[in-house]
């Protein structure tokens, strides 16, 4: 019977991660840091995949709690876009030193869900956001899917390499990224905050 990793052993990826990079990881390395038996993670049916896919569903269940909130508020659609992707860039601080380590990395598929992978849980709700806003008149969409992509991806990235590479604060980083990400999907143009 396979079992979820748990916070411990999800605690302990994601020490080994930021400490060693992917690269780090081992049944082996990460019973040690979570202070159990390899043989403990045999049992449980828990693999280095399973693990991977489990801090990665964590960050963007984090990032699901986090804006579901603003995905679902009041306002226009470019409102809540603009407040959705701050929330994506603290979601991003809280969890850097994990998901830094997946960049280029292809997407994950989670099990017991089919169809679902890592990236599609941080796209779908910017992706909703998109739709409002062509249905309220304040964003210029042509295809969501896609350009949720590019927007979420845009800020996600920039974010953490213009906080971590040049030290940026990360309110200008946030609002720059921002800007930059959604700048040809406003219809007023303005383009930031």
């Amino acid at each position: 019977m396979e079992v979820a990793p748990d916070d411990q052993v999800l605690d302990a990826v994601d020490r080994i991660i930021e400490r060693e990079g992917l690269p780090g990881l081992s049944l082996s390395s990460i019973a040690a840091e979570a202070g159990i038996s390899r043989v403990t993670l045999h049992r449980r049916g828990i693999s280095v995949a399973d693990c991977l896919v489990g801090v990665l569903v964590r960050a963007s269940d984090d990032l699901r709690a986090a804006l579901w909130p603003v995905a679902t508020g009041a306002g226009d659609a470019a409102s809540r876009l603009d407040a959705g992707l701050r929330v994506l860039c603290e979601v991003a601080e809280r969890h850097a030193g994990v998901v830094i380590r997946f960049f280029g990395e292809p997407n994950l598929p989670i099990p017991g869900k089919p169809g679902r992978t890592t990236s599609l849980e941080f796209i779908e709700l910017f992706e909703r956001l998109l739709r409002d806003g062509m249905a309220d008149g304040t964003l210029h969409v042509t295809d969501p899917s896609r350009e949720a992509t590019l927007i979420a991806n845009t800020v996600f990235w920039i974010y953490l390499h213009m906080t971590r590479a040049h030290r940026w604060p990360s309110d200008e980083a946030t609002d720059r990224a921002i800007a930059m990400a959604t700048g040809t999907v406003r219809t007023d143009r303005r383009g930031g905050s």
